[in-house]
């Protein structure tokens, strides 16, 4: 559906900035995991468990040594694009037009950078993802919560102002997998709620509004009285992602058994 095939190792589709595949990739095997690029791309254990793994399937047929060789592959086409100083080391990263990423505690800063940094790579990357933590806001949620929005906000504004070149083939989707609470409980924060906001950028967004039926915070609206009410499914909105800025024609194997029922409008053609 996304054209996250294999590909050779210079073909880096897919990408979590994590230290884990991302659960929305598994299946693709052309998925990597780097959570950050500022020492390069390194095993862990080194040159020495690069070399016993790169013998072990050296020469070998199935899936796993294939997938095996081109893993280590495209790590090692990554680590060899990377700018070097003449001490050999991975010279700092300079994002464009005055961008500062804020690469504090789970802000996701480190994750936006390196898929900033291999967006100019020009390898082929087609989706990337990335995760920030800390959100679980059940106590002292009024701080807390507002240093974590500053952060989100601070990151999305530096990776659109360091990819101000490719905005037209660039679209940035935030989801969490819970709301919040609309009451606070006893230790100031929220428990986890219904609906949430989703917020999209891009060159094809139509932006500046929100997309969706406001369901109000009257209890009679409220999910079981007590949680704001989900309107808008997120499928929809990744379906129409995808739609607009992936693959307009295959979009229905995205989420098998879903039908979408008139268009969100989320993008333009």
């Amino acid at each position: 559906l996304l054209g996250l095939e294999r590909g050779g190792a210079q073909s880096i589709p897919a990408l979590s900035a994590s230290n884990g595949v991302d659960k929305s990739l598994d299946g693709f095997a052309a998925a990597l995991a780097v959570p950050d690029l500022n020492n390069g791309v390194a095993l862990s254990g080194g040159d020495q468990a690069k070399a016993v793994l790169a013998s072990l399937h050296a020469g070998k047929s199935g899936d796993i040594a294939e997938s095996g060789r081109l893993t280590l592959g495209k790590f090692g086409a990554i680590d060899s694009r990377l700018p070097r100083g003449p001490d050999g080391k991975i010279a700092p990263y300079q994002p464009e037009n005055g961008a500062t990423y804020d690469e504090s505690g789970e802000s996701g800063g480190r994750g936006l950078e390196a898929i900033a940094r291999l967006i100019k790579m020009d390898v082929g990357l087609r989706i990337a993802c990335v995760d920030m933590g800390g959100w679980d806001t059940h106590e002292n949620q009024a701080g807390r919560f507002n240093a974590l929005a500053g952060q989100l906000g601070r990151n999305i504004i530096a990776f659109w102002n360091d990819l101000s070149a490719y905005h037209q083939r660039l679209t940035l989707v935030t989801v969490s997998d819970f709301g919040r609470r609309l009451r606070s409980n006893k230790s100031n924060g929220t428990d986890h709620g219904h609906a949430g906001a989703m917020l999209v950028l891009g060159g094809k967004v139509n932006g500046g509004r929100m997309f969706g039926t406001w369901p109000g915070l009257s209890t009679p609206e409220l999910d079981r009285g007590v949680d704001l009410a989900v309107t808008t499914d997120y499928r929809a909105v990744l379906s129409a992602v995808v739609s607009g800025q992936i693959n307009p024609t295959e979009t229905g194997a995205l989420f098998p058994g879903y039908r979408q029922t008139g268009a969100l409008g989320i993008m333009r053609a």
